[in-house]
């Protein structure tokens, strides 16, 4: 990670102190002269001494220097004190400096003249790259391992060491080749961008300029505004383009097929219009949204509360345009580009749609921050309320060789420039999920890969392209394409590709994915076999052993350690989120597992839960509903029901003794055995359903993802069935993936006292088998780390 990442953080601190000396008339070559004498008067005394505890003022040192050069520039750039001599100035400052403070290197055992005056010399090419980059750019290359910052702190280091009366062979010469090489490729990174700025297209108007067009031009968007869209769930109007093909186009086709065009991030539905007409001559019917936040859709600029917005947004407008062409998921296809093949891609593993085709251009999976560790870094920045938002780094002529584009992209005045620092480290986790779980998706897909991509890395989308479940995908490379190849000089080339894999998919016989068998064979399977697996890995069982040796000082560990972490007895603690302790150590460990990132998709999960119940009694007029939860647990959220609902008659099932008497006793304490019936029952027992008694709502809560075998599941539906009224409704969860699950099976035990080893059931796996029972889906939510999901379902 650079240290020069938190340079912002450090101007912002010591701005009142700028204005304060930039009021009493102090100058920036003042400040440069200041913090060269102090490096040298430092850099000699540690030469001519021999008393190792000086090397302690250079980490002081060099604090102050890094203090004293960001408020030079600050005077110069926000005081208007800006001159050619100031800059030059500040660079031989810069170098003077380095020099004095590098060279008391060679006086330390071990480390010879000719490694310090390597460290010297390669530290001066890293400034004089960055130099290069200013004059041949505009812009300066200020990234890389070992900036000045980087080897301030380097040195800072170093010389606490030393101070302190460390032994300093070998490890201060270990340290010198480190420097040498994280020097050699920091100048090297540096040089890679002044070749990408340089050979990706023409100079471009300055910044000032765009900004001027972009305020213009945005002052009569209001007025133009088109009428075209749809309310979304949360209230906001998504605005949709939308292009349909003539009679003698439209013969073409076999049968009515839709498209849907995703654009990249910052951009917005017009930008996809020329793929849009190729698709119209073809005899397709094409769909183009401008994602909330972005073009004319309402919303924050760059901002979605989480990505999980965007997908969900998408999951309604897709049942919107079915409603609006009379199509099938079967007669829709996805085009997708950049951050835009991330909602598709989300959406296909969340959701499960059974749409036809997927087309995926540079998916954005991982986005090329530039900085090592940047995401990390964004979450501490983050946790301390700063940097809101991070500008982007991302210019026209990195998108695109196609001048003429890369005008129209500067002067387009719905282009965004910058993106919300929350959503894009939740950006970054989803496409984090999504690669490691691409087994979950069996959609036909084509995946598109640009060789000069500055903006995405390719290596996760061949990552995600190896892991599809997909019987049939395809992998097209186009090595001297940049980023956007929808609008790169050979467009034509791309178009033509994604139109002939739609075209010999939809002209292919469908064939139905079955996924209900992937707990006897396929990708999740695989998965949980591997963990019953032996490990190498010791912090497995480090943790297990402290959670024994020091577990039962928790309240909710200790209940866990006792009935089994996934029982309903620990579930229960979960849902309370009150940490205890027998002592200080134990609250905290009880606050630190209650807060597990598991722990918070299971509170989720149950406010899910509420949300589609209620969405569910609001669609049943009769006077009395009758509610059947097949595994109730503790069943506190049905009591809460219960209570504010006097229409409400439920039946609480469950399979342990323990929990059919909490409920009795909750039952009774709260005055509700008139509309409650507790009955303990197995809800994989075919023979514990009858249709003596129906239900129009079914529930099945927090029961099948504790159980791989899908024989077992097919059980429950079916008894589910016989006694759901038809149009009646079903509540049902799901975990398609967990983060933790090997730590879960490494460490946790079941209630039967074995290891907690879950099989992640995909979306589309659980969908199925409710299918096959005689629902159909209606509705879904999931959490945003993409944990668990709650469906709404109906008996047709």
């Amino acid at each position: 990670m650079s240290i020069y990442s938190l340079k912002p953080l450090l101007q912002h601190q010591l701005r009142p102190y700028v204005n304060q000396l930039a009021t009493r008339g102090v100058t920036p070559n003042q400040i440069t002269y200041t913090a060269a004498a102090i490096s040298l008067s430092a850099g000699f005394l540690l030469v001519k001494s021999q008393n190792n505890k000086h090397w302690l003022l250079l980490p002081f040192v060099m604090t102050l220097r890094m203090v004293l050069n960001a408020m030079d520039g600050m005077l110069a750039r926000e005081h208007g004190m800006q001159s050619p001599v100031g800059a030059v100035l500040n660079e031989v400052g810069d170098v003077v400096s380095d020099t004095a403070l590098l060279y008391p290197l060679k006086t330390l055992n071990g480390v010879s003249t000719g490694n310090t005056a390597k460290v010297i010399g390669l530290s001066w090419l890293t400034e004089i790259v960055a130099l290069a980059a200013q004059k041949l750019t505009g812009q300066r290359a200020n990234m890389g391992w070992m900036g000045k910052s980087d080897r301030a702190a380097a040195l800072g280091a170093l010389g606490l060491w030393v101070g302190l009366g460390f032994r300093t062979h070998p490890y201060a010469l270990l340290i010198m080749r480190v420097m040498k090489v994280l020097l050699f490729l920091t100048s090297l990174q540096r040089a890679k961008f002044i070749r990408m700025q340089r050979g990706i297209g023409m100079q471009q108007p300055d910044d000032a300029h765009h900004q001027q067009i972009r305020q213009h031009n945005l002052l009569t968007i209001a007025e133009h505004c088109p009428a075209n869209y749809f309310v979304s769930w949360d209230g906001l109007k998504i605005y949709y383009r939308q292009w349909h093909p003539l009679v003698d186009q439209a013969q073409t086709l076999a049968e009515p097929h839709v498209v849907i065009l995703l654009h990249r991030g910052h951009e917005h539905s017009a930008r996809m219009e020329e793929l849009a007409q190729r698709l119209v001559a073809q005899g397709f019917s094409v769909f183009a949204w401008d994602a909330r936040g972005n073009g004319y859709s309402e919303g924050e600029r760059d901002y979605a509360e989480t990505f999980g917005h965007y997908v969900r947004d998408l999951d309604q407008w897709v049942a919107e345009i079915r409603q609006l062409t009379a199509v099938s998921n079967a007669q829709i296809s996805v085009i997708a580009s950049s951050m835009g093949a991330v909602i598709a891609s989300a959406w296909v593993h969340d959701y499960a749609p059974d749409i036809r085709a997927l087309v995926l251009a540079t998916a954005a999976f991982k986005i090329r921050l530039y900085v090592p560790f940047a995401v990390p870094m964004l979450k501490g920045v983050r946790h301390f309320g700063l940097m809101n938002q991070v500008s982007s780094y991302v210019k026209a002529r990195m998108l695109t060789h196609d001048v003429q584009i890369q005008n129209s992209y500067q002067q387009d005045p719905l282009i965004s420039t910058s993106i919300r620092t929350d959503l894009l480290i939740d950006t970054a986790a989803t496409g984090q999920r999504l690669v490691d779980d691409a087994g979950a998706i069996t959609t036909p897909t084509l995946m598109l890969c640009a060789g000069q991509d500055w903006v995405v890395d390719w290596r996760s989308q061949r990552q995600f392209y190896h892991g599809l479940s997909s019987s049939w995908k395809e992998w097209q490379y186009y090595p001297e394409a940049y980023h956007a190849l929808f609008h790169e000089k050979h467009r034509d080339q791309v178009f033509e590709r994604c139109i002939d894999f739609i075209q010999r998919v939809i002209q292919a016989p469908v064939m139905p994915t079955s996924v209900k068998n992937q707990h006897q064979h396929g990708y999740s399977r695989d998965r949980a076999d591997e963990l019953l697996l032996p490990t190498r890995n010791p912090a497995f069982k480090l943790t297990k052993w402290m959670m024994q040796q020091f577990g039962a000082q928790s309240d909710s560990m200790a209940v866990g350690l006792k009935q089994g972490f996934d029982s309903g007895h620990s579930l229960e603690k979960v849902y309370q989120n009150q940490p205890g302790g027998s002592s200080k150590l134990g609250k905290a460990l009880d606050q630190n597992y209650l807060n597990s990132i598991g722990w918070r998709g299971i509170r989720i999960r149950k406010a899910h839960l509420n949300e589609l119940l209620n969405l569910a009694l609001a669609q049943l007029s009769h006077a009395k509903v009758h509610i059947v939860d097949i595994a109730a647990g503790h069943g506190h959220y049905l009591f809460d029901l219960l209570k504010i609902n006097p229409r409400v008659q439920v039946q609480m099932r469950d399979y342990q003794a323990d929990n059919i008497q909490a409920m009795q006793q909750q039952a009774e304490q709260r005055g509700l055995m008139d509309r409650l019936q507790v009955v303990q029952a197995d809800a994989f027992d075919l023979n514990s359903y009858t249709t003596k008694q129906k239900f129009h709502i079914g529930i099945a809560s927090g029961l099948f993802e504790l159980f791989s075998d899908n024989q077992l599941i097919d059980q429950a539906l079916l008894g589910l069935s016989k006694q759901i009224h038809t149009g009646g409704l079903l509540l049902y969860t799901n975990q398609p993936w967990h983060p933790q699950q090997e730590f879960i099976a490494r460490v946790l035990d079941n209630h039967q006292g074995q290891p907690w080893v879950m099989r992640c059931r995909s979306q589309a796996e659980m969908d199925q088998l409710v299918r096959d029972a005689g629902f159909e889906k209606l509705d879904m939510r999931i959490d945003q780390h993409g944990l668990f999901t709650v469906s709404l379902a109906i008996k047709r």
